[in-house]
């Protein structure tokens, strides 16, 4: 039987574990948080994924299947609109509002200040 774990933290700074049990021969899928099971599959032998949310954080536990065997993985999905994707991608494009005023007042001194300096030459 195969298994993974993963700590994760919240956004608000909560610690989360999350565990996978899956028997590659059964195909039985057993996924937790804090000791919690969350969900129960049964013959799951190609590839899939398990959408849950913790907190305001939508969480993916990927299954995938490989050659020799599956690959594991704990993703979180900033894609969905969710409320807090949405808050994030509104700080996402303050933030480059802010970066682009930044970089033109940077640009606006530098040309007052060669105009001072060439000024000051004559």
């Amino acid at each position: 039987m195969a298994q993974s774990n993963w700590h994760f933290r919240s956004h608000r700074g909560a610690s989360y574990y999350i565990g996978l049990y899956h028997s590659p021969q059964s195909g039985n899928v057993v996924i937790y948080c804090n000791s919690k099971v969350t969900t129960i599959d049964f013959g799951v032998l190609e590839t899939k994924c398990y959408s849950f949310f913790i907190g305001e954080e939508l969480l993916e536990v990927q299954i995938e299947k490989k050659d020799k065997g599956y690959n594991y993985s704990l993703n979180i999905n900033s894609e969905v609109a969710t409320p807090l994707n949405k808050r994030r991608k509104k700080k996402e494009a303050e933030d480059k509002k802010m970066m682009r005023y930044a970089f033109i007042g940077l640009v606006v001194l530098m040309i007052i200040v060669l105009i001072i300096v060439q000024l000051l030459k004559d």
